[in-house]
C-alpha cells in the first residue's frame, strides 16, 4: 500500500491470497481507497510511505455439516 504525505491512499495491489479463487482481496482493496492513515515521519514532518498491511480473515470455530 502507497500513502501520500496528508494519509490518503494512493496506490494498493493484493500480493497474494489464499485461497485465489475467494476475491477476498479485490473486495478490501476496493474498499481501501476511503481509509485515511497516518502517514509515515521523517525527522518530524509527514512523509509519503509504502508498507504491507497484511489480512488474516477467520470464518466461524465449527465447520458447516455436508450431506
Amino acid at each position: 500500500m502507497d500513502v501520500d504525505a496528508t494519509g490518503h491512499v494512493v496506490g494498493r495491489k493484493v500480493v497474494y491470497e489464499h485461497p485465489p479463487e475467494g476475491h477476498y482481496g479485490q473486495l478490501v482493496i476496493g474498499h481501501v481507497g476511503d481509509a485515511l492513515f497516518v502517514p509515515g515521519f521523517r525527522n518530524g514532518k509527514p512523509v509519503a510511505c509504502h508498507f504491507n498491511w497484511t489480512l488474516i480473515f477467520t470464518g466461524g470455530s465449527k465447520r458447516p455439516r455436508t450431506g
